[in-house]
């Protein structure tokens, strides 16, 4: 008896387990009541569906990089230049005169220059520190001399 119970058990379980894996009734009523009165999806707006990103041709293409500007292949994997954001109040007061806004991807373009700027000169100084166009160019004095600090990489643990 207790050997049926338990093999009745066992065959309720698998069947339960196995109904986990049966076609769902669809009712397409509930799915559009669902949506029913919601705001269109922010992807909806992000992308241009109808096309591929030519660097990415994986993913639907951007909607802001349309190709008019130079090297625009539609590189831009987070759709960072898609959100709607303001910027004007960054690089200018708002005060200072009335503007009308500033775009996302204007702002970002600005940025991606100043800090490729930023690091062409670090880099320049790098390697001008470090002897690499065959004269060394240092501070005066003999703390910041050749001989105490050889590379720019060794410079962190003696000047501290």
């Amino acid at each position: 008896n207790t050997m049926r119970a338990s093999t009745a058990a066992i065959v309720a379980v698998m069947a339960s387990g196995a109904a986990a894996f049966a076609p769902a009734a669809s009712n397409t009523n509930a799915a559009t009541k669902l949506h029913e009165g919601k705001p269109e999806r922010m992807w909806d707006s992000m992308v241009d569906k109808t096309q591929r990103s030519e660097a990415l041709p994986w993913l639907p293409r951007p909607a802001k990089l349309d190709g008019s500007m130079v090297g625009d292949v539609g590189f831009d994997p987070f759709y960072l230049s898609s959100i709607e954001k303001n910027f004007a109040g960054f690089i200018q007061p708002p005060q200072w005169e009335d503007t009308q806004g500033i775009s996302t991807l204007y702002w970002m373009r600005e940025a991606e220059l100043k800090h490729s700027r930023v690091a062409m000169l670090a880099w320049f100084g790098w390697v001008a520190t470090d002897g690499g166009f065959g004269v060394t160019l240092r501070f005066p004095g003999e703390m910041y001399s050749v001989e105490n600090i050889p590379t720019a990489y060794e410079a962190h643990n003696i000047l501290t």
